[in-house]
């Protein structure tokens, strides 16, 4: 008889001050609130470093994760409920409630996610960055304060990116 021994992930343990983080965020809290009552000494920066820590995020993502199921709450519900609100701000002919409600849309909706963008460097570029390094300060305010140089640039589109690199 063989017997298979599942390999399971590793688990991280968290700090006790990233176990508050967590606890803040999934009361409602934003990042650099939840780092200040945490104890985080430097809660502007902090904040943003921790919520990026992997085992934070797996932590939050299980902690909303229970407090959607504990509200039976979905994105769908939320969506619904926008749509309902926006339809009750036309029949009062409340504009500014309408966009306020096509804006939680679309943030829904990943509409205000940051474009990803990919920029690549000659080797005339890199060769040109080194030699701006040696450069003394008072040399590299002159530069600066020269006209702007030529820059060329292509729109890279997202099925174009996947096979150039």
């Amino acid at each position: 008889m063989t017997t298979v021994v599942a390999k399971l992930p590793k688990v991280k343990l968290l700090s006790p001050m990233q176990i508050a983080f967590v606890q803040n965020r999934a009361r409602g809290l934003n990042c650099v609130q939840a780092a200040q009552a945490a104890g985080y000494s430097n809660p502007n920066v902090q904040g943003y470093q921790v919520e990026n820590n992997a085992a934070v995020r797996a932590a939050l993502q299980k902690e909303w994760a229970k407090a959607e199921k504990a509200s039976d709450m979905t994105k769908a519900k939320v969506m619904e409920g926008m749509l309902y609100a926006i339809e009750q701000a036309k029949i009062l002919a409340d504009p500014t409630a309408q966009i306020s409600g096509w804006r939680e849309v679309a943030k829904i909706c990943g509409y205000y996610e940051p474009q990803k963008m990919k920029i690549e460097v000659s080797v005339s570029a890199k060769r040109m960055f080194s030699q701006f390094e040696t450069l003394s300060d008072d040399e590299l305010l002159k530069i600066a304060e020269t006209e702007i140089i030529d820059v060329d640039a292509i729109m890279v589109d997202e099925d174009q990116e996947g096979q150039n690199g």
